[in-house]
């Protein structure tokens, strides 16, 4: 009888994981705001090198961003 109670508590104290998304998610679009900053400034600097890496990162934040919002419809 104890294992399955030490089962249901494990499970309530878990973090939701909707929440936890949301916040990777978040995380992300941080991260892709201040890439995006970065860009301008290198683009203002005419470096062709330093805004190809930021356009670069910004493709795969965005990519992992709309995979993470995709899972995050499938679970609501």
């Amino acid at each position: 009888m104890q294992e399955p109670l030490e089962m249901l508590y494990q499970y309530e104290n878990h973090p939701d994981i909707r929440t936890k998304i949301r916040e990777y998610i978040d995380g992300i679009y941080t991260e892709i705001k201040r890439c995006e900053k970065k860009r301008n400034e290198y683009n203002k600097e005419d470096d062709e090198l330093g805004e190809f890496v930021m356009h670069s990162r910004l493709q795969a934040l965005t990519e992992v961003k709309n995979n993470l919002q995709s899972i995050l419809d499938e679970v609501i």
